[in-house]
């Protein structure tokens, strides 16, 4: 499955969750690959050798994340809650639609990134109003903390890390965890 993990801007958030995902992909048995979208790798080829590859597509007004985009099953998108105004960032929801136009069979998943956990439930509705602006476009139920994500793996986390697995990848990720403990 290819997963191209896009956002409005260029974020450093995009590449954590990325390889974040990845390991933890990794340590259930399954092949990996991370790329950057600007190394300009075939997606395609990259999907035949690979039973996943992450693509870091980071900001979706370049020609590489438009690629991305169009070669993938899922579109992740991390967004905070103060980012998530349809008026103001229209942009993102733009490029998502058009992104969908051409790839039918995109699905489009939104993860709610608030700066603690206090912010969570307001940060969710925020999301939602906004992706309800993109074709088929979904909230995911795991909401992840941005300052614990950015800091690295620890107990908060990896429950949401492997929960936001679950919904990406479905459930093979449940049954692949569910054998190794």
């Amino acid at each position: 499955m290819i997963v191209a993990i896009a956002g409005g801007h260029p974020d450093p958030l995009h590449g954590l969750l990325g390889k974040t995902l990845a390991d933890l992909r990794r340590r259930d048995g399954c092949r990996v690959l991370v790329v950057d979208a600007a190394c300009g790798q075939r997606l395609d080829c990259a999907a035949d050798c690979f039973d996943d590859v992450l693509v870091a597509a980071g900001d979706c007004g370049s020609e590489e994340c438009r690629s991305a985009l169009a070669a993938a099953q899922v579109a992740l998108v991390p967004i905070a809650p103060e980012e998530a105004d349809a008026a103001r960032h229209y942009a993102l929801i733009a490029r998502l639609n058009a992104a969908r136009m051409f790839n039918p069979g995109l699905r489009v998943l939104f993860v709610a990134t608030p700066d603690g956990e206090g912010a969570a439930a307001d940060g969710v509705h925020a999301v939602r109003a906004y992706a309800a602006e993109v074709m088929s476009g979904h909230v995911a139920a795991t909401v992840l903390d941005r300052r614990a994500l950015l800091a690295g793996p620890g107990v908060g986390i990896d429950d949401g890390i492997a929960a936001l697995s679950t919904e990406v990848f479905g459930c093979a990720h449940a049954r692949r965890h569910a054998i190794h403990h």
